[in-house]
């Protein structure tokens, strides 16, 4: 007998069957490890479905179905009462939730059976009263149809569990925030939990998800968490947050910081964890630093693999250390290497020789399965998850709109998709506009917002970014990071005459945030090596270029725009345990003035500095500025939602035209970081159970 074959309209990939699903028991369901037992679960759904004519759990979707087999009872009262008990009792036995009280073996089932088959051929009387004749007939001939459909059923399963696929659809206040370069997505080990990234207001945060529950859980004080990992029991998840390694409980709790990441390992961005018994490897977006490793109870973090100079011809290894995931034993620890090669290569090292060598060339982001550059995470118990839609590590994401948004949100198109556009900024005369471009070639351009004509101003291999205009309207500075050189602050002409002047380098982690209105200094965000945290620090242009404290403190700064004036200084930290934007007197920093209520970042002023604009709870902000001092605000209100590109951290992502119109930034893929949630298209997990068993087939195939 064939199972039924389920399909629904909610499933959002093409050709997804779900034709097994309500023959799952609870334990196959749960992801966990299944017997001869799973068989019998099987065997008792189709023995109560041909004794009833109905299913044994139904449901109108796949994580109904699911639900009803982990938490549901079939509907006993459905049973004939001319079935015979023992045979009722037999359905019972078969479908008993914990394994452990189940019918054990097949082979009860089939003595059970043929024992009612007999009995009901010996309890027929020739001269039976009609009535009863017919009830003993009725019933012989169930018991019957039964056995010899349930063994045909039977032989068409075996002990080997099967893959099943269907789909997880996060709730729409809940959905998967899929960042190109990050991990996203994570499952426990035991296959029973799902950890992935949302968007809660304007901050990142960390939904947990049980398989067998229709809805996720957010963990509280994962504000701005990014690239989770679990620890080997299940339940801790380890993240990074504002240049901190952190880890939190699933039962819930607030969270432990386990040690600074941007004094060890740059501040990138996170590459990614992993954590087996008490320590932890972690990787960061800095192509100047290797893997770290740190314990999990905290402390700090010491240098793993040390990159070599970038040489494929003799195999040597070159480029950043991402991605590392333990191997089963422990002791070794799989990466890749990127950035230093002409295709990305994974590697391993051994954690007590620190002996490194490349074990495969091309594909990166390599797990360690047991049996043998998408979002996918797999267990140890074989269930695969991966994410449905949305863009992919290393593929090409559609390009950018930039558009002018005026405050009751209309758009008006400026320039077509044609690249990875972010961080706007316009000129002072208002007819240029400077962007970075972060596809093929990180670069900044130049864009005359009269002709909508694009100008390359940097070619040199690496990333360019975080540019901002001189007072005078001709020059750039930018911040870059190129092969294996130091940070370094650039500023050169914006008609492109001329070479780039270095300004600054150094092994900080630094992004132009703003100049002064003299044009003789620069405000940086500076990740310090020492501190493990972004500052703000002065740059002065005039003599030696040495680096100058501004606004230190524990809490992260970023984020900084003078007003037009240059009296004030806006900014964002976190100082409450949430991004939020601050004023500060300039240059004395006298005073602080919290603008924001419920989370804000990246301020920008209008041209006249009677306004203030900044990002938060899902939409573009702005308060009035009164003149003088002290400084006065009014409440924030609500311009329009915030559905446009938000690349996060020290970038602003948007800018303010004289005439009050917003030049923002949209992205269509899935990938896209916006700050609000009604922004990111719908994007499902894919679950596949039992995957390793496909991947054996696949690979006995070849």
């Amino acid at each position: 007998m064939n199972s039924p074959t389920i399909t629904t309209p909610a499933m959002t990939m093409r050709g997804v069957i779900l034709g097994t699903a309500a023959y799952m028991a609870p334990e196959q369901a749960k992801g966990r490890t299944v017997d001869t037992r799973a068989d019998v679960w099987a065997f008792g759904c189709v023995l109560f479905e041909m004794l009833t004519g109905r299913r044994t759990f139904d449901g109108d979707d796949m994580s109904e179905v699911m639900a009803a087999v982990i938490k549901s009872e079939p509907d006993w009262s459905a049973l004939p009462s001319t079935v015979p008990s023992h045979i009722q009792l037999l359905v019972r036995g078969c479908l008993e939730k914990d394994p452990r009280k189940r019918v054990g073996d097949a082979a009860v089932a089939r003595f059970v059976l043929n024992e009612a088959l007999g009995r009901a051929a010996l309890e027929t009387p020739k001269a039976a009263p009609r009535k009863r004749w017919r009830a003993a007939v009725g019933a012989l001939a169930v018991v019957a149809l039964v056995v010899a459909s349930i063994w045909a059923a039977i032989a068409l399963t075996t002990s080997v569990p099967q893959p099943m696929r269907f789909a997880i659809v996060p709730a729409e206040s809940q959905p998967l925030l899929n960042q190109v370069a990050d991990r996203d997505l994570v499952v426990s080990p035991d296959g029973r939990r799902i950890v992935y990234r949302t968007l809660v207001g304007a901050t990142s945060k960390l939904v947990v998800r049980d398989v067998n529950q229709l809805e996720g859980r957010v963990l509280d004080g994962t504000d701005g968490a990014r690239s989770p990992f679990f620890s080997p029991d299940g339940q801790w998840v380890a993240f990074f947050a504002a240049n901190f390694l952190k880890k939190v409980a699933i039962a819930g709790g607030p969270p432990q910081t386990i040690c600074p990441t941007s004094g060890s390992a740059g501040s990138g961005g996170p590459r990614g964890g992993t954590w087996h018994g008490d320590t932890i490897v972690f990787a960061t977006a800095d192509l100047a630093a290797g893997l770290q490793r740190v314990s999990a109870a905290g402390g700090a973090p010491e240098k793993l693999t040390k990159l070599k100079p970038n040489d494929s011809s003799d195999g040597s290894l070159g480029g950043g250390h991402w991605f590392p995931s333990f191997l089963p034993d422990g002791r070794r620890v799989l990466f890749a290497i990127v950035g230093g090669q002409t295709a990305p290569v994974t590697a391993v090292v051994d954690l007590q020789t620190l002996e490194q060598r490349i074990v495969v060339r091309g594909g990166q982001q390599a797990r360690f399965v047991a049996p043998g550059a998408a979002d996918f995470a797999v267990s140890d118990a074989g269930m695969l998850v991966y994410v449905s839609n949305g863009v992919a590590v290393g593929q090409a994401a559609p390009g950018r709109t930039i558009m002018w948004v005026d405050r009751s949100g209309r758009e008006e198109p400026l320039l077509g998709a044609k690249r990875l556009f972010t961080d706007p900024r316009i000129s002072a005369d208002g007819q240029q506009a400077i962007v970075e471009a972060t596809d093929d070639a990180d670069d900044i351009w130049t864009l005359d917002i009269t002709r909508g004509a694009l100008t390359r101003q940097t070619f040199e291999p690496g990333e360019d970014e975080t540019s901002g205009w001189m007072p005078d309207g001709k020059m750039l500075a930018y911040a870059s990071s190129r092969s294996d050189k130091p940070r370094t602050v650039f500023r050169r002409r914006a008609d492109g005459a001329g070479a780039e002047e270095a300004l600054w380098s150094g092994p900080q982690h630094v992004h132009v945030e703003t100049t002064t209105p003299d044009g003789r200094a620069l405000i940086l965000a500076v990740s310090d090596v020492a501190g493990g945290q972004p500052d703000l620090m002065l740059l002065p242009l005039d003599g030696d270029h040495t680096l100058k404290p501004l606004l230190q403190s524990k809490f992260a700064e970023a984020g900084a725009r003078l007003s037009p004036d240059g009296r004030w200084l806006a900014y964002y930290s976190m100082e409450t345990g949430r991004d939020e934007v601050y004023v500060r007197a300039y240059p004395s920093l006298e005073g602080k003035t919290q603008v924001s209520t419920g989370g804000g970042r990246q301020p920008v002023w209008s041209k006249k500095g009677d306004e203030l604009f900044f990002r938060g709870e899902g939409a573009m902000m702005a308060v009035r500025v009164g003149p003088g001092a002290p400084l006065s605000v009014t409440a924030p209100r609500k311009l329009f939602e915030d559905r446009y590109y938000n690349k996060g951290l020290a970038h602003t992502g948007y800018d303010v035209a004289r005439d009050g119109r917003f030049l923002m930034v949209k992205d269509p893929s899935a990938g896209q970081a916006s700050s609000t949630t009604s922004a990111l298209p719908q994007t499902n997990f894919i679950v596949v159970l039992n995957w390793f068993e496909e991947l054996q087939q696949k690979l006995q195939a070849r």
